[in-house]
């Protein structure tokens, strides 16, 4: 904890030698459904800042839309956000903007260093 956040970075189902979801939920909604328990199982009880990269940006957006009342602001890192979007050609962020009534801004992100975080 540090300057008054707390970060937290759990492996997805399947992924970094994790258990995976049951067969029937291993699309983007039971990813998202999975996120949003793991937040209530951690007692964050208020809106939380979610990043996603990659893979991790579709389950960022699953949740931010499924359960828009756990996410406050996304912030997503080579995402697959594109893949998610609707199909009628209006950008990812329009379409989180109208669909979740969250904020999403594109903007270039910056890492001079990567961390792994938590084993």
């Amino acid at each position: 904890m540090t300057a008054g956040v707390h970060v937290l970075a759990p492996a997805l189902p399947g992924f970094g030698g994790t258990r995976a979801l049951p067969r029937n939920s291993t699309d983007f909604t039971g990813y998202g459904d999975w996120a949003s328990e793991f937040l209530l199982g951690m007692g964050i009880d208020q809106p939380a800042l979610v990043t996603g990269h990659s893979f991790g940006g579709g389950v960022a957006i699953t949740l931010a839309h499924d359960h828009a009342d756990q996410v406050r602001a996304l912030v997503l890192v080579k995402s697959v956000a594109a893949l998610l979007g609707p199909a009628d050609g209006r950008s990812c962020a329009r379409w989180l903007n109208g669909r979740c009534g969250i904020g999403v801004s594109i903007f270039p992100l910056i890492c001079s260093r990567c961390i792994r975080v938590g084993g």
